[in-house]
């Protein structure tokens, strides 16, 4: 799969969308699952587009790779950050998108640390994001 750290004028786009493995609310970045006949990139631009209706600026650039569950799978998930230069935040019964966020990365860290957002991938994306531009 992949998931997508997008930026819009210097801030960052995230979901606030229903978890079905968590009957919860969660906040997180766009995401898609890998698919067979699709290169991650292509994902990275269908997931883009589908879910907030963005437009990819240049080219995405891969972050890193990380592991789903080291004890349980071997499957790993690429990570890319972009730019994107508008995006249309409508809301999905599909997908269970409730909101699209533009929050500065502050904000968005601030987020991090008190515990709002606790999905693991978007953890790991702000991380790896954070640890190669500081």
């Amino acid at each position: 799969g992949v998931v997508i750290l997008a930026f819009h004028n210097q801030n960052i786009i995230f979901l606030k969308q229903f978890r079905h493995a968590t009957r919860d609310f969660e906040y997180s970045l766009i995401r898609g699952f890998s698919e067979k006949d699709k290169s991650d990139l292509e994902v990275v631009t269908q997931e883009l587009k589908e879910e907030i209706g963005a437009t990819i600026i240049g080219f995405p650039k891969l972050l890193g790779k990380v592991t789903i569950d080291s004890g349980l799978c071997g499957k790993k998930v690429a990570i890319y950050a972009c730019h994107i230069d508008s995006y249309n935040p409508t809301t999905s019964d599909y997908e269970g998108i409730v909101s699209v966020y533009e929050k500065s990365p502050i904000a968005f860290e601030k987020m991090i640390s008190n515990n709002t957002i606790t999905d693991n991938f978007t953890i790991e994306a702000y991380c790896l994001w954070k640890l190669q531009n500081t």
